[in-house]
């Protein structure tokens, strides 16, 4: 199997090396033809496997993550987004524990300043586009 070197750059920026999607993209290359509207799908399909990885852990989890997707990267904006989306109060205690289990499991980041950052570019680019 040939792939041109344009396709694969492309594919490798696109899906921003991630070995898992970069895999998805390999496995569907052997199915069809590799072009850059492959690419595409992959890219396409990356986001809502990463969310329903994501949901499967739990909804709140969930939230978490998608606050942090659309902008709301600090403490405060996470606890007022989940609070104002649930129709109820969000504990501290809760939102710390969802903070360290997203941590250890790899979907975020914590910066400085009670800061939070998605670290799948894919689901940061998946939430930019919805904002």
């Amino acid at each position: 199997m040939e792939v041109s070197n344009d396709v694969l750059e492309y594919a490798i920026s696109k899906l921003d090396g991630i070995a898992g999607w970069l895999t998805k993209f390999g496995l569907q290359s052997l199915k069809s033809k590799t072009t850059k509207q492959l690419v595409e799908e992959v890219f396409s399909y990356a986001p809502k496997t990463s969310i329903n990885e994501v949901d499967h852990f739990s909804k709140q989890y969930l939230d978490v993550v998608e606050a942090i997707g659309m902008g709301k990267d600090r403490w405060s904006d996470i606890k007022r987004f989940i609070s104002a989306k649930r129709r109820r109060d969000s504990y501290d205690a809760e939102l710390s524990r969802y903070l360290t289990k997203l941590k250890k499991r790899g979907y975020i980041i914590s910066l400085e300043n009670e800061q939070y950052r998605l670290l799948d570019p894919i689901l940061e680019n998946y939430f930019a586009a919805v904002r």
